[in-house]
């Protein structure tokens, strides 16, 4: 199989053989040992913690009780408090109220509802088209 995403011989400078591997004599890792240190991630900083996550705060705020809930940031400081929480818990407290905003937050927590979506050659349920076919020229005998 030919591979279709062979670099070119003179790739960001570097010389490279015909199939687009290192030319012997290329000094482009030097030490050999790659550009991590042993042990380190490749991903040091990882996916975002869940403080700075909204979906967060929205299952959160959503699981307290009324009480907690109206309570949560009476004892809390400014610097113990996240712009992420602060935004969800404003779109929960206006979900009492707004069914946009109640839509909205159960969509994001629970997942959004199965939808039938009709489309002229049929209908998509689920997960699958089903097509219903119809044949105006078929006359009954």
């Amino acid at each position: 199989m030919v591979n279709q995403f062979v670099p070119s011989s003179d790739q960001d400078g570097e010389n490279r053989s015909s199939d687009g591997t290192f030319a012997t004599g290329n000094n482009a890792n030097p030490t050999g040992i790659g550009g991590w240190e042993k042990g380190q991630s490749g991903n040091p900083g990882g996916r975002p913690k869940n403080e700075q996550r909204i979906a967060y705060w929205l299952q959160f705020f959503k699981n307290l009780t009324f009480k907690e809930f109206k309570e949560y940031f009476k004892y809390k400081s400014e610097d113990e408090i996240y712009v992420a929480g602060v935004l969800a818990y404003e779109r929960i407290r206006r979900a009492k109220e707004d069914l946009k905003e109640f839509k909205e937050v159960v969509d994001r927590t629970e997942g959004k509802a199965p939808q039938t979506l009709i489309h002229e050659d049929g209908f998509f349920s689920a997960d699958k088209l089903i097509v219903e076919v119809v044949n105006p020229t078929n006359k009954e005998q």
